[in-house]
This record gives C-alpha cells, structure tokens and sequence, in this order.
C-alpha cells in the first residue's frame, strides 16, 4: 500500500493545483478578450504579436481535457466543423513548410509566425483552455465591441494628430488600414442592435429593457461614427462591404417588424443616400475618386492578380512562403520577361495570397475551411426553421452565428477578392466558431 499517495499534503497539492487551473482559466478568458481588443490596432501589431507568444505559453500549462473532449465530440459530430479544423491544419501544416524551405533565412519564419502562426495557434490553444459555454461566448462578443470602440478612439485621435501636424483630413490614404478593422466588426455591432430590439420583443426581464433602453441609443451612435470614419479610408471596397453589412442588417431588421418589401426597397434607396452622405463628410474629394472609379479593378488584375497566377504556377506544389522579400525575389524574378508590370506587393486576393504562400494544396485547404465555416453557421441559423422565420430568433447566440457569418463573408469572401486580407482575424472566429460548436452540442444532450 502506498500511503505517500494518500497523504494529506498530496490531497491538498492536488486541490491546490487544480483550483489554480480553473482559476488560471479564467483569467486566461480575460486576457484573451484583451487581446481580441488590441489585435485590430496596426499601430501596435508587433505587441500584440509578443502578446499573443506569451499567451500561447501561458496557456500550454492550462489545457483543460473536458475541453479536448468536448471538441472532439462537436467535431466528429459535425461535417462542417470537420472542413473547418482539417482545412486549417493543412493550410498551417503547407504555409508552415513552404516557409521553412526559403532560402533567405528566418526573416519567412518571423513573418509566418507573426502574420499567421501565433495567431492561428492562439485560436487552438483558447478553445484548449477557456470555459466553453455560452457566457465565454457572450462575453468574446461584447469584447469585439469594445475593439471596435477602441479602434474608433484610435482612428479620433489619428485625426486629432493629423490636425495638430497640419495635415489636412482627408488629403492622403493615411486612414485606409482602418478599413480592415470596421468591416470585420461591424457586423458583430449590428448583431448586437438586432439582438436588444430582438429579445426585448420576447418578453425578456424587466431590467434587461431598461437596461436595452439606454444601450441602443449608444450602439447606433457607435455605428453613426464609424460610417463617417469609413469615408476617411478611401477604400472602395470598405465603402461597398459596409454598405452591404448594413442593408442586410436592415433588411433582417424590417422583415422582424413586418415591413413590406416595396416600403424595405423605399426604405433602402433613402439608407443609401443617407450612407453616400455620410461617407462624404471626412473625406468628400475620397469619395468622388472612389466613385468616379466604380468598380474597374484593371490594376488589380494587371498587377495584383495575374502576377499571383504566374507565380503560383512556378511553385504550384510547396508555394514560396510567407515575407515580403519572398514576394518581391519572385516578383524581380518575373519582371526579367514582363518589365511592364508593377509590384503591388501582395496578389490583393485571399485565395491567390494561399496560394503563393502554400502552393494549390494550400488553396484547396483554404477553400474547404471556407465551405466548413459557411456549412456550419447556416446549418446553426437553420435549425427549426430559425433562418427563414426572423422572428424566431430569440437566443442570442442567433446573433453571434449570424455575426460570424456576415462577418467571414464580407471580410473574406468579398473585400478578399480584392485586397491583401489580413489572416490574423481568423483566429477569433474560429474561436468563437468553436465556442459555438460545443454549445450546440451540449443543448442536443
């Protein structure tokens, strides 16, 4: 018998260190949020980056197995979610290898992993570690609403310096980057404008509608302002992806009071102006020149596109990996038979970017991820009919799937076709796509 097993001291180690995990858990939740706030402010990146290092090592000591438990059964449960997790271990596994056989040295990795690796891994060590339940859900929601806060108060004060360094608003494209971060998470603050009218029409508590009384003014306030920050980027594609964020939102909104289609198409031409105005108020000389542009995407295809096609088609198999100075040794390369051509830096497209980064394989795992996330939010929304009858949506998940969904689409799928998407995003949806699995699973139990 082994009675240093049984001792007193050893019970109380074991409690102690187990009550250390749970709690570490959930401060990891925390500081996950704030990373979530910090990640969409370029200004900061390489912090965040060494932030987002640190949490992968922080909670490497917390992996909880009920989490790799209930993972593995939303997965195996779940066509979608098997695309999702088996498309984005091949596309890392391919980027990952492609840049490891540069021949430039480390300056690929640093790349991959700062652009790519530390957050995609954070993601997989998140859903390892946090609470997965609705309230860790909820609570990665609200924070994404906090970031678009605070990237509105760092786009202000942009401003703010620009006016005191004598740089006249709107003269230059110094704001387009906050493009980026306004379409990926707009949609998750008109989720939220949907959701406080939605529950409130449900009967909720009390206290909850006063509490949606004061809120909602706020939020559509919070909106009012990034439209108007949006026409400060010059960006065609931040124009017309949030344009269509919004008329969907409106759309759904309408619809869930009973509107009419003619008094919605009325209703939708009076938004249009209404957004074609605001967008002109930063920046109205921004806004003509986008406008005048439409939709001729030449450049793009010239210099963008096509390069992409051909340099992937040097390395269909492996790709060239992840830096900037792979992009522009292939690109020199290629300017020795087609002089004509200008270096944009990037082939300004999410698919082709996958695949110089990883070769075809790679761009097959990217497409599979995609179809996995598509699969899986309209298979959440569609359950019991929720998707064609609006007003049956009354659980706030509803909302956060149909963030995510908007937000994938128009952040990937849409503004991707036509610009250097950031890939670092993904992670919080897969995040959040992962919370969503685990708690649906639960529910069928």
């Amino acid at each position: 018998m082994n009675l240093t097993d049984s001792s007193p001291i050893n019970k109380y180690s074991a409690n102690f260190d187990l009550a250390w995990k749970r709690r570490g858990r959930h401060y990891f939740l925390y500081l996950v949020s704030l990373y979530t706030v910090l990640v969409f402010n370029e200004f900061i990146k390489r912090p965040v980056d060494f932030f987002a290092l640190a949490l992968i090592l922080f909670g490497s000591l917390l992996i909880n197995r009920d989490n790799i438990k209930s993972l593995k059964e939303s997965i195996s449960h779940s066509y979608p979610l098997k695309l999702v997790f088996l498309g984005l271990l091949a596309e890392s596994t391919l980027f990952f290898v492609a840049t490891l056989k540069q021949p430039t040295g480390f300056g690929g990795l640093i790349a991959f992993t700062a652009q790519y690796g530390v957050h995609i891994a954070l993601a997989v060590i998140a859903l390892l570690v946090i609470p997965l339940n609705v309230k860790s859900t909820l609570f990665l929601f609200n924070s994404l609403l906090l970031a678009l806060l605070a990237l509105v108060l760092v786009d202000i004060g942009f401003y703010v310096w620009d006016v005191k360094n004598g740089i006249a608003i709107g003269s230059d494209y110094r704001h387009r980057w906050f493009g980026d971060g306004y379409v990926f998470m707009t949609p998750f603050l008109l989720a939220m404008i949907l959701s406080n009218k939605g529950l409130a029409s449900h009967g909720v508590a009390k206290k909850c509608l006063v509490a949606a009384a004061f809120l909602q003014p706020a939020l559509y306030l919070l909106l009012a302002v990034v439209v108007l920050l949006c026409g400060g980027t010059g960006a065609r594609s931040t124009y017309l992806v949030l344009v269509c964020e919004i008329l969907f939102f409106f759309i759904l909104k309408t619809r869930h009071h009973g509107w009419s289609w003619v008094k919605i198409l009325v209703m939708s031409l009076i938004l249009l102006g209404t957004l074609k105005f605001a967008f002109g108020f930063l920046a109205p000389q921004m806004l003509d020149g986008a406008i005048s542009r439409g939709f001729r995407i030449w450049d793009r295809v010239l210099y963008a596109w096509g390069p992409g096609i051909l340099l992937t088609s040097e390395a269909p198999i492996f790709g060239h990996g992840f830096g900037a100075a792979a992009w522009d040794s292939a690109f020199a390369h290629l300017q020795l038979n087609h002089p004509e051509i200008i270096n944009f830096g990037s082939p300004h497209n999410w698919f082709l970017a996958a695949a110089f980064f990883g070769g075809v394989t790679a761009l097959l795992a990217q497409v599979l991820l995609a179809i996995g996330i598509l699969l899986f939010t309209v298979r959440f929304l569609a359950r019991d009919n929720q998707l064609i009858k609006i007003h049956l949506l009354n659980n706030k998940l509803d909302y956060v799937c149909i963030a995510v969904l908007m937000s994938f689409i128009c952040f990937y799928l849409i503004r991707g076709l036509v610009e250097f998407t950031i890939y670092k995003y993904m992670g919080v949806l897969i995040i959040i796509v992962g919370l969503l699995s685990v708690v649906e699973e639960n529910n069928k139990k």
